[in-house]
């Protein structure tokens, strides 16, 4: 019940009270029962407000009460408060005394029932302020905007003459000027990014203490040596800004006593700070304070959550991709293999992968040795005069380089070789170790890239590790194509004169093609084509025939479980291996047959399983397929790739290779496109004598062929397909 319901009922008791004292006079006995009546309702009020009253006696509670006694009654009741007394006490500590405890208590606060409750227009007035609050909040964030772009558009418009502009920007965003810090913090952090992507030179600057202050300068000069220094000092301000928010929200996530509001708010702000420190990272790698950068980030790649590392992974992919020198790939590379030396190979695997983006055109796998001992006799023999003119040339000639924005092939060599270096010695370290499951994919991925640059003396080493890998089934289907590959290329590179016959690395490669199915990934099957093609197909005359059969038979098998991009690319290189080994159309003709035995194809050695005793019966399946490329294909097939007739295949679909095959169908699935067809001819139609007993046979075979044309030819065959 509320206060106004309360005071309401007391008042109305109150004035029933008065009207029976006036009825009181009629006649002694109603007297007494309306006092009686009366006292007894007194009574009850008095135990309510707990009010001690010493005036009541025995005849009260009998009911037995005189009229004088009923007046003193009525004064008293008069002189009770009409409205209850709220008393907010607290307790006290206890009290140790002879008798025992003693518990104590004090008041704190006395509110009467009559007051009307405060809080209710309070809250109404705290409302149309926090509304007030925000608009104007708001507005003076608008203004801010409004304030940032123009001081930005007249720093692009005009870098030399309004520097000042960029130093009150970098002050602004130091010190925040509204309560809105999250969007404010978002606008000038990017405003301020977009500004040094435009303004920042491709070249390094020089730092103060590097010039030569002895040197007297023109205007000119001096005016520019002052922007590029205030332009620099404003740079490093803004990246030590940028990370004390990555710090901050680093701080803020770990501790456990603070709202999850301000570790939401902390996180906001140091993704936007990570986003700029990425974006400079990839964009301005010629700059000063590259390493500072590089160092704050190669951390975070690994220790940050996944979005914070996606997003410095990307950044190192485009800086690796750009970087023609090879400077600040090799600067990088160095970063992050010192960082994984000290976690200890603790890493995701996402940062090895990026070193697959590395351009490593020019690099030896071979390093030439300097002979140290000639230049040092040469050192010696000159004068000092002479060491130090020596010294000066060097120096300008690397400035004059600098200035030209030369890349001379032997600097780039340098950093490429340097670089190859420290992947492989991680890749190489991750395979002998064998701990780290998760980074052996991007290790076998990486050497499998690199392949064609390392060195013949690792061969040995390489062959035993990846074998013991995959005997002991630790490898994947993809990791296993990896290592045969890695091995293939090495062999090809530079032991073709030693006649080393690998036959443990085909039977590994034999037996994983039979893991390929309809789930298997596009790169999965890019990396099979390719594995055929360098292989088997450039090395069929180093390999015996037997062994060519037994692929050709496995490829076949493979081809009926694969989707239909993935059946077009092992059709197309069964097409080649068949037009250029002699002696494998012999699996077309299923009655024709080498040698004795039977075919076993659940033998895992390729030499052994007698693929020369059995027949290509795959391709009369694929003969009836329901899609029309691969019915074309399985018939140009059986009839031994044969370049005339009705089974030749279009032109632009024999230009193709396997991996441009596979790509092209696999584009068709998604976009539904069979511009390839339009404009091959369509076969002639074989003209026939007129005949009664075979008119009904030759316009049957007609119309046939003439329904696979538009098949063909019409795309919607297949979405409904």
């Amino acid at each position: 019940m509320s206060i106004k319901k309360k005071v309401f009922a007391k008042q109305q008791k109150g004035k029933k009270f008065n009207k029976s004292a006036v009825t009181s006079k009629k006649s002694k006995s109603e007297k007494k029962t309306h006092k009686n009546v009366n006292i007894n309702k007194y009574k009850k009020h008095k135990v309510e407000n707990n009010v001690e009253d010493n005036t009541a006696s025995d005849s009260d509670i009998n009911g037995e009460m005189s009229f004088d006694s009923s007046d003193d009654a009525e004064e008293e009741y008069e002189r009770v408060p009409r409205f209850k007394k709220c008393f907010k006490v607290r307790n006290l500590l206890p009290v140790k005394t002879k008798k025992g405890f003693v518990y104590r208590s004090e008041v704190i606060e006395e509110e009467n029932e009559n007051e009307t409750p405060k809080f209710a227009p309070e809250e109404a007035e705290t409302k149309k302020d926090l509304v007030q609050t925000y608009s104007m909040q708001r507005q003076s964030l608008g203004d801010l905007k409004c304030k940032v772009a123009l001081l930005c558009t007249s720093i692009i418009e005009e870098p030399d003459s309004n520097i000042a502009a960029l130093k009150e920007l970098v002050q602004m965003f130091e010190i925040p000027t509204t309560k809105m810090i999250i969007s404010e913090t978002k606008t000038l952090a990017f405003s301020l990014l977009r500004v040094f992507l435009d303004v920042l030179p491709g070249y390094r600057i020089r730092m103060q203490e590097e010039t030569d202050t002895k040197v007297k300068l023109k205007k000119e000069t001096r005016k520019l040596l002052g922007y590029e220094q205030t332009l620099l000092k404003c740079y490093k301000k803004y990246l030590e800004l940028l990370y004390g928010l990555v710090q901050d929200m680093k701080h803020k996530l770990s501790l456990n006593n603070i709202t999850r509001t301000k570790q939401q708010a902390s996180s906001k702000i140091g993704i936007v700070a990570v986003k700029c420190m990425c974006e400079l990272l990839s964009a301005k790698f010629t700059f000063n304070h590259f390493k500072d950068l590089a160092g704050k980030l190669v951390p975070l790649a690994i220790d940050g959550d996944e979005t914070v590392s996606e997003m410095c992974c990307k950044a190192f992919i485009k800086l690796f991709r750009a970087d023609k020198l090879g400077d600040a790939s090799e600067s990088l590379v160095k970063l992050i293999v010192h960082v994984i030396k000290e976690r200890k190979f603790n890493v995701p695997a996402d940062l090895l992968r990026t070193f697959l983006n590395l351009n490593l055109k020019e690099a030896k796998p071979q390093v030439e040795k300097v002979d140290m001992e000639k230049g040092r006799k040469e050192w010696c023999a000159m004068s000092r005069t002479q060491r130090r003119a020596k010294k000066r040339i060097k120096n300008l000639e690397s400035e004059l380089k600098e200035a030209q924005a030369y890349e001379c092939v032997e600097n780039v060599r340098k950093f490429h070789t340097s670089t190859l270096n420290k992947i492989f010695w991680v890749f190489f370290h991750i395979l002998k170790d064998g701990d780290k499951l998760s980074l052996i994919s991007p290790a076998l991925e990486g050497l499998s890239k690199f392949a064609y640059l390392i060195n013949l003396e690792f061969f040995d080493d390489l062959n035993d590790v990846l074998c013991g890998m995959m005997e002991k089934d630790l490898l994947s289907d993809v990791d296993k194509l990896h290592g045969v590959y890695t091995l293939f290329t090495i062999l090809a590179g530079q032991a073709e004169s030693l006649h080393i016959d690998p036959h443990q690395i085909f039977c590994h490669m034999y037996q994983g093609l039979l893991n390929l199915s309809h789930f298997t990934d596009i790169k999965h099957f890019e990396l099979v084509l390719k594995s055929l093609e360098f292989n088997i197909l450039r090395k069929k005359k180093k390999i015996p025939l037997n062994r060519i059969l037994a692929f050709i038979k496995r490829v076949g098998t493979v081809s009926l479980q694969t989707p239909i991009h993935g059946t077009l690319g092992l059709l197309c290189s069964l097409r080649s291996l068949i037009m250029d080994v002699k002696g494998s159309d012999i699996l077309l003709d299923p009655e024709s047959s080498i040698g004795s035995g039977v075919f076993l194809p659940e033998i895992g050695d390729p030499d052994h399983c007698n693929a020369q005793s059995t027949a290509l019966w795959e391709l009369h399946l694929l003969k009836n397929h329901y899609n029309p490329a691969v019915k074309l294909y399985a018939a140009h097939l059986l009839h031994n790739c044969s370049n005339q007739g009705r089974s030749n295949l279009p032109d632009k679909l024999a230009k193709l290779t396997p991996i441009e095959t596979m790509k092209f169908f696999s584009y068709i699935a998604t976009e539904n496109k069979m511009e390839f067809l339009n404009d091959a001819e369509k076969p002639p139609k074989k003209k026939f004598k007129k005949d009664s007993n075979i008119t009904e046979i030759c316009d049957e075979y007609n119309t046939d062929f003439e329904l696979d044309w538009e098949i063909l030819n019409d795309v919607e065959f297949f979405t409904n397909v």
